[in-house]
């Protein structure tokens, strides 16, 4: 099977995961608790990254950091590319995320359709990462999929408590 063939078997696999946990009965009457499972499946994947020696993540850094970090692990991994994100940090307590062609799209459109709320994966685990590496906490609102000439993003209003 060629690169691009795994690439979009992978983004399948992805799609169909998060549809199905978002579907789920259980997260319609509560949906905090697929913000709780994207966290523990967020706390597990640094955890193997560093068994593995992967990659060791810097405690301590900015959360601007720590979300650059995220990024440079998931494209070191093949996961994704940097520049599939725009960083941009208009205040000291406020950065956005613009993430370009997500992989997550195409479940996140088919839950958004269906009415139902959404927990985004990319600002939940970009939320764990500002908690974890840099000891923050984050608020977030996610402005999904929206077309810029011609390009679906996601825009990741972040605030820094």
């Amino acid at each position: 099977m060629s690169e691009k063939g795994k690439n979009e078997g992978f983004i399948f696999v992805l799609n169909t995961w998060l549809y199905g946990m978002q579907k789920a009965e259980v997260f319609k009457t509560k949906p905090l608790l697929s913000r709780v499972i994207l966290r523990n499946a967020q706390d597990f994947f640094v955890k193997m990254i560093e068994k593995l020696g992967i990659w060791k993540f810097k405690r301590g850094v900015s959360p601007i950091e720590a979300i650059n970090e995220h990024i440079e692990v998931l494209e070191r991994l093949g996961f994704a590319s940097k520049s599939k994100f725009i960083i941009e940090q208009p205040s000291e307590n406020n950065i956005i995320v613009k993430v370009i062609d997500c992989p997550y799209r195409i479940a996140c459109e088919e839950i958004m359709k269906e009415g139902h709320e959404l927990a985004c994966p990319r600002a939940v685990v970009f939320g764990s990462s500002v908690k974890d590496f840099s000891g923050r906490y984050i608020s977030y609102r996610v402005d999904p999929l929206r077309d810029s000439e011609g390009v679906k993003q996601c825009i990741i209003n972040m605030n820094i408590i």
